[in-house]
Order: structure tokens, then C-alpha cells, then sequence
């Protein structure tokens, strides 16, 4: 019994052989099953016995072979609306198939160098050719008389400044290459504002700069400067009073400033005590300012006191009554208060 399927296929071989014989010039050789393999069907693939029972004309072939998918050249555009049936493989096709002039995207670098703020004229456009087989002219719009010519004597890079913030099109072309243009859009914009986030060891006297923003960062610590593209740094603390400023070129990112104290050691005993106390005063501090307080917060002794070549001060809180004292010492690289149990 015959299937749907061969019923159909043989009405059509049917109808295609009769037309064949009205048609003079056409051969009437018969080919076998295995070259309609190539037919093109919306019934799905053929088995082996299908493929036997089917028999067309070689000359009438072209007929029911789907040309609409055949591309030669391998570019993209099928045989059917392709004007330029042998074209180099890889190059670049209009919609009829021809070869049209293109760069390798990868050989145009175009690099924004710098942002500018609202009201200033300092944003940066860089742009370089790696493809050195031609010379450039390269145009920026809006704007007048901006263009840039790229060739070996420039080595074939140039760039666009004094910028102020807004978008750009930038188009390159080539001359004696017709009808090429290629054209980028560009964006100068306000930089992004200039965030810091500070955290300090001070066991280790260090402290981690975490920047955020558009850089490069310019940093002074204790009045050393320096520049930096770092986003993350570990700095050394000296004992005494820190100075830490970031800031950028760019004054509208704004600013950041920090203080940060390094205390050296300061070490009360004995601790509880009946009223005799030494103080141990690291560093290198002459003198030192002594406070002592209760938790009331009253100052009950403040003067300053020479730090001998062994580094303790001795100090009696005989005359206190029992309690909790608070001992306080400040100088140019000490600033600690001990809290100080008298019996």
C-alpha cells in the first residue's frame, strides 16, 4: 500500500514527465533515486524505499531543487539575487552580493583619554589607525575645523582636545577609496565624582585607601605627593597626626581630606594601685601634656610634664579617694586616656 507521501511525489513525477515529452530538446534520461536527495520538500525526509519509487527527468532537475538556498561563493547572499557569484571569501558584501571596501573594526582605536567638567574645555579624543596601507582624514562633529589627518608622519595617530562635555561623531575616510565612510558616536561626559573610604591599623600603623571615580588620583600623606590610576593602596602611618588628601584634576570631582592619629604606647602600673602610679610614654615626645579626671568628666590635674630618658613619668593619686580615674596624655605623637583603678 502506498503512503500519502508517495502518492503526492508520484502525481508530481506524473505531471513533470508529461510536460517533459511536449518539450522538445529535453533528454529523457532517467536518473536514479540518490540524486533526489537534493529535493527540497515541506513532507519531510525521505526514507529509503521513498527514495526508490521516485524516478525524474534529469532535464527538469532545476525545476523542484530549491535555488532560493544556494549560495556559491559562500557570502552570504543566495545565487537568486546575487550579482557577483565568485567573490573572495571572507570580504565584506552589499545586499547584491559585490564587494564593498571595509577597515577591520580591530584596526581603529578611538579613546576617550580624559572627561571634563560642565563649563571647561578638557576633554580628550584619541584616535590611531594600526592598518598603515592608507592615510586618514578623520572629522569630528559638531564643531569647526576639526579633523585630523592620519598618515606615517604622524604615525598614523592623533587626537582631538579641548573638548567641552556632549556627543560627538567622528567619521573617517579615506582618499581614492570612493564612497567609504565610517562614523562612531562619542560621548564626553562629567566625570564621576570622587569618593574615598579610608581604614586605618593602627597596630601596624597603616591604613587602606579605597578611590572611586574617574583618576587619576593625586595623594599627600604628611606632605609627600604623588600620582596614581590605583583603585585600592595601602599607605604608612608615622606616629603623631596624619594628613591624608585625594583629590583629581578636575576640580568639579571635588575633594577629600582626613586626619588620622598614631598614638605610640602608653602603659599605666601597677593598675589597680593604692596611689603610685608609672606612666610609660613611647615615642619620642620631650614633654607631654597630663591630665587627670574622674568619670564626671572634671579635670583634676593638667600640666605639663618632662618625659625622662627612660620614657616614665611617675605620678601619685594618694590624695584621691578610691575610685575610677581617667589618665590622659597628649603630645605630638602620643594621645591616650587610661582608664585607672585607685583602691
Amino acid at each position: 500500500m502506498k503512503t500519502w507521501l508517495q502518492i503526492i511525489l508520484l502525481s508530481l513525477v506524473s505531471i513533470i514527465s508529461t510536460n517533459a515529452q511536449k518539450t522538445s530538446g529535453i533528454s529523457k534520461d532517467v536518473v536514479n533515486h540518490s540524486a533526489v536527495r537534493t529535493i527540497n520538500t515541506s513532507f519531510g525526509p525521505l526514507t529509503e524505499s521513498q527514495h526508490a519509487s521516485v524516478q525524474i527527468h534529469r532535464g527538469l532537475l532545476p525545476l523542484i531543487i530549491n535555488r532560493y538556498e544556494i549560495d556559491s561563493d559562500g557570502d552570504g547572499v543566495v545565487d537568486a539575487y546575487d550579482e557577483c557569484h565568485s567573490t573572495t571569501n571572507g570580504v565584506t558584501v552589499d545586499y547584491k552580493g559585490c564587494e564593498v571596501f571595509a577597515l577591520d573594526s580591530e584596526t581603529i582605536i578611538i579613546e576617550t583619554l580624559s572627561n571634563t567638567c560642565i563649563g571647561t574645555n578638557e576633554g580628550v579624543i584619541k584616535v590611531e589607525l594600526l592598518d598603515e596601507t592608507y592615510d586618514y582624514i578623520v572629522n569630528l562633529s559638531p564643531g569647526s575645523l576639526l579633523s585630523l589627518q592620519l598618515n606615517e608622519t604622524n604615525n598614523f595617530k592623533d587626537e582631538f582636545t579641548s573638548l567641552p562635555t556632549g556627543s560627538y561623531e567622528l567619521c573617517l575616510t579615506i582618499p581614492g577609496v570612493a564612497n567609504y565612510q565610517q562614523c562612531f558616536e562619542i560621548n564626553i561626559t562629567e566625570p564621576e565624582p570622587l569618593q574615598v573610604v579610608t581604614s586605618a591599623d593602627y597596630s601596624n600603623k597603616m591604613v587602606d585607601l579605597i578611590l572611586s571615580g574617574d583618576g587619576p588620583y593625586i595623594i599627600e600623606i604628611n606632605e609627600r605627593e604623588f600620582l596614581t590610576e590605583k583603585k585600592r593602596l595601602t599607605l604608612p602611618l608615622q606616629p603623631g597626626n596624619n594628613k591624608i588628601a585625594v583629590r583629581t584634576k578636575l576640580i568639579c570631582q571635588g575633594s577629600y581630606f582626613e586626619e588620622i592619629f598614631v598614638s605610640e604606647e602608653v602603659i599605666v602600673y601597677p593598675n589597680p594601685t593604692e596611689g603610685q602610679v608609672q606612666i610609660y610614654v613611647g615615642g619620642k615626645d620631650n614633654t607631654v601634656e597630663l591630665s587627670v579626671l574622674n568619670l564626671q568628666g572634671q579635670r583634676l590635674f593638667n600640666n605639663p610634664i618632662q618625659v625622662g630618658n627612660n620614657r616614665v613619668i611617675d605620678y601619685d593619686l594618694g590624695n584621691y579617694p578610691s575610685g575610677v580615674y581617667l589618665i590622659q596624655l597628649t603630645g605630638k605623637e602620643v594621645n591616650q586616656r587610661i582608664k585607672v583603678v585607685k583602691l
